[in-house]
């Protein structure tokens, strides 16, 4: 009834649809497999829909079921532009793969924006330039003059802004799993980006290349759904930081007097820090711990989980923190807002001149290791004292414990966002990718999928950070 598809509120499409899928497709399922549940569609309002007769009176409902939300032309990097759902259960923007993939079906005379070949292969209306108008939105596009090169870069654009927004848009559900509006909105309960693999070398929605290579959102996708989540963003003119924990740990109990099921969090009585690095192990132990001491009223109900995290505001052009909150946390729920601040505050703390000066990088525990986070206070587009850094690798060493890991020291003299490594021509995957570098040193780990010296990898290896488009 919202003519999704622009063919029109036409009765014998209702009909036809009704006697498909719930006369005849729902009937024979239930005869056959009476156990199993069945969607008629999705998206749907769910079991409102069931009662409305299989067609929703509103079926883009946010109280419901499911949504699909594609939107190519709004502020993706802000986290005001989503609905707030029960579930999104497909969503998405589009990205090229990388040149590597491409150059394997293009000719080198094809591997430029404008050539008739990367037209053919996009099969989104207006895809190629969707993505053109993202990019332009958040940041400068590539002014290259040499066109392969300028192509190349702007294929890197394109995995950069697809990965802000499905990680905006991601984190923007799980924040609310815990939350409801004023009209009932939230208890966000899912969330599913499109899409996950590709079948062909072509811009797609995908986070995996033709072939099995990670684009950067791949990436960005093990962090903004991890078990543990740090998510700050930036709503109106205040800075919030979401703690998101999946599993926290719970028990339940039944009363015999009221008959109820209450679920609290669980911690011993001498408050010991919650340990995010160690999680599973210690809610097993709280559990078990539960079994012999709660029936004796050893535990305390209402004891929260706690920890810390520290955020570091930045100069663009420093690598040196202006200064460093701590952000303490006890949290009951999964979803949490752990701190708010106003942007000017920060930024005046920081005393780095202006928000587009600044940005923010967030971490729990040791950041090599734990949960990490950061943000931009503007777009990298308005950006001040962002400039190119002196960007290197400057060691490619096997891991002693596995010889097709390897161990990939960089070097950095600036701020680098986006960073960027490639092992062209060798088929594995890095620990970590399209990452900011805000410490001078770090290092990477790659996993080959097959045999490869370690002389042949240091040749493969490439490394780039966004400005680096900017010749």
């Amino acid at each position: 009834k919202s003519d999704m598809w622009g063919v029109g509120n036409d009765q014998r499409y209702i009909d036809d649809y009704l006697t498909l899928y719930v006369a005849t497709i729902k009937r024979l399922l239930d005869a056959e497999d009476p156990g199993r549940p069945f969607m008629l569609s999705s998206p749907s309002n769910g079991a409102e829909t069931v009662k409305q007769g299989g067609i929703s009176n509103f079926p883009s409902s946010n109280l419901y079921g499911d949504i699909h939300d594609y939107n190519y032309g709004r502020r993706f990097w802000d986290a005001g532009a989503y609905s707030v759902p029960r579930m999104a259960s497909e969503y998405g923007l589009q990205s090229f793969p990388s040149a590597e993939s491409l150059s394997s079906v293009y000719a080198d005379a094809d591997m430029r924006y404008g050539s008739e070949l990367n037209a053919y292969r996009q099969h989104h209306a207006g895809g190629n330039q969707q993505m053109l108008n993202l990019i332009e939105m958040y940041m400068l596009p590539p002014n290259g003059t040499d066109e392969r090169q300028k192509f190349s870069d702007l294929i890197y654009c394109t995995q950069i802004v697809h990965a802000v927004a499905m990680r905006t848009e991601t984190e923007h559900y799980r924040r609310w799993q815990s939350q409801l509006t004023n009209q009932g909105e939230g208890h966000t309960m899912g969330a599913l980006y499109w899409m996950f693999a590709d079948i062909w070398q072509a811009p797609s929605w995908a986070s995996i290349e033709y072939g099995g290579k990670w684009k950067m959102l791949h990436y960005f996708a093990r962090k903004f759904f991890a078990p543990i989540l740090i998510s700050p963003y930036i709503d109106n003119s205040d800075l919030k930081v979401f703690l998101v924990v999946d599993e926290l740990p719970t028990f339940d109990r039944n009363d015999p007097l009221e008959i109820e099921l209450e679920l609290h969090p669980v911690i011993t009585e001498d408050e010991r820090p919650f340990n995010l690095f160690a999680l599973r192990s210690w809610w097993h132990e709280a559990l078990e711990l539960l079994k012999t001491e709660y029936r004796s009223g050893a535990v305390p109900l209402l004891s929260l989980l706690q920890g810390t995290i520290y955020m570091r505001v930045y100069a663009w052009d420093s690598l040196e923190p202006r200064f460093t909150e701590e952000i303490p946390f006890r949290i009951l729920k999964p979803s949490q807002q752990v701190f708010t601040a106003s942007v000017d505050s920060l930024v005046e703390k920081a005393k780095c001149g202006s928000a587009e000066s600044c940005f923010l990088f967030l971490h729990l525990g040791d950041p090599d290791t734990g949960p990490t986070s950061w943000l931009p206070l503007t777009t990298i587009r308005d950006a001040k004292g962002l400039e190119k850094p002196d960007l290197k690798i400057t060691k490619v060493s096997i891991d002693t414990t596995n010889a097709r890991t390897f161990i990939i020291d960089i070097s950095t003299n600036r701020p680098a966002p986006f960073v960027w490594l490639e092992a062209t021509g060798v088929k594995g995957r890095f620990s970590d990718n399209g990452f900011l570098l805000c410490e001078r040193t770090s290092s990477v780990r790659f996993y080959a999928w097959e045999t490869v010296s370690e002389e042949t990898l240091r040749k493969a290896l490439t490394v780039t950070s966004l400005m680096d488009v900017y010749p």
